[in-house]
């Protein structure tokens, strides 16, 4: 199975604004991220990342110290990206099922994406005890503002939920699993497989339309 590289900063002729840090540093995590999806966690190596960016393996450790906080790296990036996106979301216009709709699509995006695959397949026991309580601890404040979602989305109507747990980990659960089967060159293109899927989960949880009233049978003359 083939790398697809992952065009480097680092270069021959490199122009001055792609000397910056950050944009190297980057670099180096979505090369990582797209490796990790393709090799694994456990068969993915350092020395083959810094040849992927075409640079030597002592300069990986400029930018990240370690192969697990490389890991620890992307999964935060991620997280926090989901946060504000769900935050901005939650305080936007629209019902509660349009802004759990919404958040869901966009969550979709993320699981298909290396970085979200490196989220939701590769296990937080890899990354050690510290890192795994920080990536948890955004874990829980994603699920506390679904759960906010969920409640109002019952209070206002515009959804039926038998029980807020249980509903966010249906619905969220199954967009996880989306990082393995789902891909993008795949069948159908991501931007019509998403709201699809989205929509089936949401069937689930979706009030239903209010019934019109019969109308009343005309008598014979």
């Amino acid at each position: 199975m083939s790398i697809a590289t992952t065009e480097s900063p680092w270069g021959s002729t490199p122009r001055k604004h792609r000397s910056k840090f950050q944009l190297k540093r980057d670099a180096v995590l979505e090369a990582a991220a797209a490796l990790f999806r393709q090799r694994g966690y456990e068969g993915a190596s350092l020395n083959e990342l810094a040849d992927i960016l075409n640079i030597t393996k002592p300069t990986i450790y400029y930018y990240v110290e370690s192969k697990d906080r490389l890991l620890l790296d992307i999964k935060i990036q991620v997280q926090e990206q989901i946060l504000t996106f769900m935050k901005a979301t939650v305080a936007g216009p629209g019902t509660a099922l349009e802004k759990l709709r919404a958040i869901m699509i966009r969550y979709a995006e993320f699981m298909m994406s290396d970085y979200g695959t490196c989220l939701s397949l590769i296990a937080n026991r890899e990354i050690g005890e510290k890192g795994r309580i920080e990536v948890e601890t955004r874990i829980e404040e994603a699920n506390q503002i679904l759960y906010r979602l969920l409640d109002q989305g019952k209070r206002e109507g515009s959804m039926v939920v038998p029980d807020r747990v249980v509903a966010c980990h249906g619905l969220f659960g199954s967009l996880n699993w989306m990082s393995q089967w789902a891909k993008p060159d795949g069948r159908l293109p991501p931007d019509k497989l998403i709201p699809m899927h989205v929509d089936i989960l949401l069937s689930g949880v979706a009030a239903p339309t209010a019934r019109a009233p019969d109308k009343p049978k005309r008598r014979r003359s």
